[in-house]
């Protein structure tokens, strides 16, 4: 029976354009397995229909003024 195993990759890309990276297991010291990992990054846009707000996670308060 094979054993299975669960690795989590957490993706931040820095740039909206397509990323591919090769990650090489090894295991037990025996054999490799190579898994590509592809995925896109997107723009971040941010809109609010609010005239104040504040962002507390990254400590930066925003005001936006209606004209």
């Amino acid at each position: 029976m094979k054993k299975q195993k669960t690795v989590t990759f957490n993706f931040y890309p820095s740039e909206p354009i397509a990323y591919r990276q090769t990650v090489t297991f090894e295991i037990n010291g025996l054999t490799q397995q190579s898994v590509d990992i592809k995925g896109k990054g997107a723009e971040f846009k941010v809109a609010s229909t609010l005239n104040d707000v504040l962002m507390t996670e990254s400590s930066i308060a925003v005001r936006f003024l209606t004209v």
